[in-house]
């Protein structure tokens, strides 16, 4: 077991990079995703709630690029991450929601082997009511931008 002052340092790494990116997160603007989407100005429900499922989405794909950067460490910086920063971000009642999308955002991009994205995207268009020749022309283009989401993530990873 290692001795105190390398897990003091261990947590001061992890509390650096939860604090790089609670900062990162902080500062997206998630009025092009609602545009990108289709998502009227006047239907204010449905933006708020994609704002919630679009930073849990943003979470897991900082999961994504901690696992490629720090793959011995990233499962703690998440957790960590979830239990301290997360708590901070959403209202009590919708702490347990969002720690649950997360998680299903994990797991989605973890089975996806390929990275295209696409079946990330094609579950973020099923949650909205887009026409089926729609879905198909956006599916890419939303694919496309989560991949750019993710990149611009992991080049501020730290």
């Amino acid at each position: 077991m290692p001795d105190s002052p390398d897990i003091e340092k261990l947590d001061s790494f992890y509390n650096e990079v939860i604090a790089n990116f609670t900062g990162l997160l902080t500062s997206f603007n998630y009025k092009e995703d609602i545009q990108l989407l289709g998502i009227s100005k006047f239907n204010f429900c449905q933006r708020k709630n994609m704002v919630m499922e679009l930073e849990g989405l943003y979470v897991a794909l900082w999961n994504m690029a901690l696992s490629q950067s720090f793959p011995n460490d990233y499962v703690f910086i998440l957790d960590k991450f979830m239990e301290t920063e997360l708590p901070k971000r959403c209202r009590k009642n919708q702490l347990p929601l969002q720690k649950k999308r997360i998680k299903d955002y994990v797991e989605l991009i973890d089975t996806n082997t390929d990275t295209s994205f696409a079946p990330v995207s094609h579950h973020i268009l099923s949650l909205l009511q887009i026409e089926e020749d729609q879905f198909r022309s956006m599916n890419l283009k939303i694919a496309l931008h989560i991949r750019s989401v993710y990149k611009y993530i992991f080049d501020r990873l730290f």
